[in-house]
């Protein structure tokens, strides 16, 4: 929240000032990419993963803002805990089909400007979502072995069988 970007800021700072700050590096940056050049060999498996959230602006209205996370997958920092490897987020409303574009073609350049042009086609590529309309497109974009992400494969699994397990 704004709030806690106050507090974080000890306070010198208003709510109204990070919510003006952030409008506008977000228009500044609206179709940038940053991306840090791997010398590293490219991964041989890539995972993209995608969902939306429901976001509440303070002005009362209501989006939704569409989240992309890529990256090369987990490692286990100790018994409980793991974190994901290069993790690369894009997330914006993306609205309508010119969005959509957008969105996916934003995700193609970071695979391409971080790990190489070829990368698309040498890198396979696992996507995990809740197949929800906005995210089947990625398979019109990028060539992904599509994977229902876990909460949903148990939602459908709890549909075939008539109720709970």
């Amino acid at each position: 929240s704004y709030q806690t970007a106050c507090n974080l800021c000890h306070n010198v700072v208003s709510k109204t000032s990070v919510m003006n700050f952030l409008r506008e590096i977000k228009q500044v940056l609206k179709d940038e990419i940053i991306v840090k050049k791997s010398d590293e060999k490219p991964p041989k498996v890539l995972y993209i993963e995608g969902d939306e959230d429901h976001v509440k602006y303070q002005d009362g209205s209501s989006h939704y803002e569409k989240m992309i996370y890529i990256h090369e997958g987990y490692k286990r920092i100790d018994k409980n805990r793991r974190v994901l490897i290069n993790p690369y987020c894009i997330i914006g409303s993306y609205s309508g089909s010119d969005g959509n574009e957008m969105l996916w073609d934003n995700v193609s350049l970071y695979i391409k400007e971080r790990y190489g042009e070829d990368a698309l086609t040498k890198i396979k590529i696992y996507f995990t979502s809740d197949a929800g309309k906005w995210l089947r497109a990625c398979s019109d974009w990028l060539n992904v072995v599509e994977v229902l992400d876990k909460f949903h494969v148990v939602q459908a699994c709890r549909r075939a069988v008539g109720g709970e397990f």
